[in-house]
């Protein structure tokens, strides 16, 4: 089962439906239990980090919050994306590419069946949360300039 698949199951597991829809301003949306996700999303791992957001969504966000110039609304969308960064990423697995090899974010990115994309944004969103740098087990992850491991 690949990893859009697992969370297709979780969605159900937590009272949610998933329908691919034809958007064209969004990759994905959720009103109550629905879930919609663009269905010209071109790759599975693209899917499974849009329905991570969503489901995390439905977890945390209460109400309308796509005008995004409303700062309680920018709030919970950052919420939302950070637990979809560590549901789908988190540090830990960041070392085990690292430990595997992987060179760069398109490695790393491949490793963990994320979009490269959202690989970046993650190691955006740590950068921003842990500074330059963060203590994972007994490893160093450096996140300046690049990610890096002592």
């Amino acid at each position: 089962m690949n990893a859009y698949e697992v969370l297709l199951d979780h969605a159900y597991e937590d009272g949610c439906s998933v329908w691919e829809m034809p958007f064209t301003h969004h990759d994905g949306l959720i009103l109550g239990d629905k879930i919609g996700i663009r269905r010209t999303i071109d790759t599975n791992a693209e899917k499974a980090d849009t329905l991570a957001e969503e489901l995390a969504h439905h977890d945390l966000t209460v109400g309308n919050i796509l005008d995004q110039s409303i700062t309680m609304n920018r709030k919970q969308e950052h919420k939302a994306r950070a637990k979809a960064y560590d549901m789908r990423i988190g540090l830990e697995r960041i070392v085990d590419a690292i430990d595997m090899g992987c060179k760069d974010a398109y490695e790393a990115s491949a490793y963990l069946g994320v979009s490269e994309r959202f690989f970046n944004e993650a190691l955006e969103y740590y950068h921003e949360k842990y500074g330059e740098c963060v203590e994972v087990g007994d490893r160093t992850l450096i996140f300046d300039p690049c990610i890096d491991l002592v």
